[in-house]
């Protein structure tokens, strides 16, 4: 399944409680395109490009990596609190794992497929999506338009669906699941069982209410809280460590509150299985409460939730980000109303500038030294947004000048470099001609169950492939009469088979070719003869996922049980974002903790006045959006 995404997160003091729907499935652009980059001042450019080793750039944060956690920190930083900031990027374009790219004509996701809560204008309490409330704060929000849908396509073995041939839709709302699949497919217990699930966990999904510009990751993280005692209550009402805590004691009826007695039906299980292996790469019992909760409201409930997909791909988010940093977006309703210039500071973002080592002295990031030799000096710190497993490198990479990195740093980063991850990626990009299709009948999302919901283990290798067809409701991304297909398996590609192989050898290449027929015959599920019909054919492995992406072993992210609680480590002004840490996986997620990095570096009060104005412009957004709903009645 692609990523359906949500995600709010709560911290008090050492306590951090997470709140994620179906985050993005983790992915590579097998291309090399080469988005724009967000613009720096030609100087600066210039010097960096050089490599010359003195301080050859100033800034008040520097940002090591242009994912979305990243980009997020620094649009933040700069819209919002007037810094100016440094991103860099070792790829030839921005977005991360979430980045696209084009061949042959046709536009390609790498990784994200859906996302959720994005579309639509804020209501009273403001979006849902942490991505959109980002994207709302540092106003970019215009510059995405939003095509929603309600459901995505099923497709499992016609022995286990023979009365509907193993396709059945998946659709949100209150009800529709009910009445729908699990009526049909579910035992006698089964809607008991997950109507009391869904209200023994209903308290933990209040973090929705927490506003994700409120999160910080640093000793002052209760604060901006104070603002929210209502859901803060709510989130407690299990005790402080069950939102952090696995969904297994949910699934056994431990933590039901006297509400029902778990989950018992055998085919209800697998489907929790299947959500949850989607949001974290591992089955429900392992997966985080408070992202389970998430999914079960939020998929489940009565606001009429709907499915998001940004015009033109997903590389429009990563771009919208990119022009906040450097302010060359412009978008309507930023602070004072109106359509306005973003804030220009001399931010900026730089691809193909690798990081070589975060720079620490006296107890306190200063700065970092590219690859090339270049020094940037950062006057308020560093946010670094690689994958946690290179955390240990980048603190003994050569740009202290020789003096040894402090022991409980390097206790800390050692530790990080440990996390378990989860598997790995393949992928198949393909731009096929859709003449005599007829697109209306095609969904632009399914999961292909191979071997099986109910089975075969949902978690298996191979066995769940999203399958993407984003061209059904965006005819943008390929040419006239053609589509673009995505097909992966997210988490659930063994790195091992991988591991001995060189990227462009000839066994490698037959590898390719041979592990794509999983991938393959799920797209043929879809459209029998696809593969007549492709012009455009791109695989790519774990090891293409490593090089492209700098994944450790390809990975889709930390498992759940080892994220980093938030983003603070024992140095000062070096602040953590990213998959490595709570939220954990999800377009949103990294989202949101890049958010709290941002806060982290600025004044705590300055943060409270800047919620203040937020809050502000929440109340005009609103109130402009019901007088056009009056004019246009």
């Amino acid at each position: 399944m692609g990523a359906l995404c949500k995600a709010a997160t709560l911290r008090i003091g050492g306590l951090a409680l997470l709140l994620a729907l179906l985050p993005s499935a983790r992915a590579f652009a097998t291309g090399r395109a080469c988005v724009a980059r967000a613009g720096a001042p030609a100087r600066r450019c210039r010097a960096l490009a050089a490599g010359a080793r003195a301080a050859d750039a100033d800034v008040d944060v520097a940002v090591v990596g242009a994912g979305l956690g990243g980009l997020a920190a620094a649009a933040i930083l700069t819209q919002r609190y007037g810094k100016t900031v440094g991103v860099f990027e070792a790829h030839d374009t921005v977005g991360g794992v979430a980045h696209a790219f084009k061949a042959g004509g046709f536009h390609f996701d790498a990784g994200p497929t859906i996302v959720l809560g994005c579309g639509g204008a804020p209501g009273p309490a403001g979006a849902v999506s942490p991505l959109r409330q980002v994207l709302d704060a540092t106003g970019v929000a215009d510059a995405i338009e939003w095509l929603p849908y309600d459901r995505w396509g099923m497709i499992v073995p016609a022995t286990e669906a023979p009365e509907c041939d193993g396709r059945w839709d998946l659709v949100l709302g209150a009800g529709a699941f009910e009445r729908g699949a699990l009526a049909r497919f579910g035992g006698p217990h089964a809607l008991a069982e997950f109507a009391a699930l869904r209200e023994a966990t209903a308290p933990l999904a209040a973090g929705a209410q927490i506003p994700t510009l409120a999160m910080r990751s640093d000793g002052w993280s209760l604060l901006p809280l104070l603002r929210h005692t209502a859901p803060v209550r709510a989130l407690l009402a299990h005790g402080a460590s069950v939102p952090t805590g696995p969904f297994a004691p949910f699934l056994a009826g431990e933590r039901a509150g006297g509400i029902g007695a778990g989950v018992r039906d055998a085919w209800l299980l697998a489907w929790l299985d299947a959500l949850a292996f989607s949001l974290s790469g591992l089955p429900a019992a392992r997966t985080p409460a408070a992202a389970m909760a998430a999914v079960l409201q939020q998929l489940h409930g009565k606001c009429g939730a709907q499915l998001d997909y940004p015009t033109g791909g997903f590389g429009a988010i990563a771009r919208a980000l990119a022009g906040a940093v450097d302010g060359s977006a412009r978008a309507c309703a930023a602070r004072g109303g109106g359509e306005l210039a973003l804030r220009r500071t001399g931010s900026f973002v730089r691809c193909r500038a690798r990081v070589a080592s975060i720079d620490v002295e006296g107890g306190r990031a200063r700065g970092v030294t590219l690859s090339s030799g270049a020094r940037v000096t950062a006057r308020d710190g560093v946010i670094c947004n690689a994958p946690v497993w290179a955390l240990d490198a980048l603190l003994s990479g050569g740009g202290n000048g020789g003096a040894p990195v402090d022991e409980t740093l390097r206790s800390f980063s050692q530790r990080a470099s440990r996390a378990e991850m989860t598997r790995s990626f393949l992928h198949l990009h393909v731009g096929l001609d859709s003449a005599g299709l007829d697109l209306t009948e095609l969904r632009a999302h399914y999961t292909v169950m191979r071997s099986g919901l109910l089975s075969a283990d949902p978690c298996a290798e191979l066995n769940m492939i999203a399958v993407s067809c984003p061209s059904v409701i965006d005819s943008t991304l390929a040419p006239a009469g053609k589509m673009v297909l995505h097909a992966y398996g997210a988490g659930n590609e063994p790195y091992e088979l991988w591991a001995d192989e060189r990227r462009g050898s000839a066994p490698y290449e037959r590898r390719k070719v041979e592990r794509a027929q999983a991938l393959w015959e799920a797209v043929e599920r879809v459209i029998p003869d696809a593969r007549a019909r492709a012009e455009v054919a791109l695989v790519g492995s774990p090891l293409t996922h490593e090089a492209f992406n700098r994944r450790p072993r390809g990975t889709y992210g930390a498992a759940a049980e080892a994220l980093l609680a938030d983003g603070r480590t024992p140095c000062s002004r070096l602040v953590l974002c990213g998959d490595g840490v709570f939220p954990g996986i999800g377009v949103p997620a990294v989202a949101l903790s890049g958010a709290s990095a941002a806060n982290a570096l600025v004044d705590p009060l300055r943060h409270w006045a800047e919620l203040d104005a937020l809050d502000r412009e929440r109340a005009a957004a609103v109130a402009a959006a019901a007088a056009a709903a009056g004019t246009a009645s």
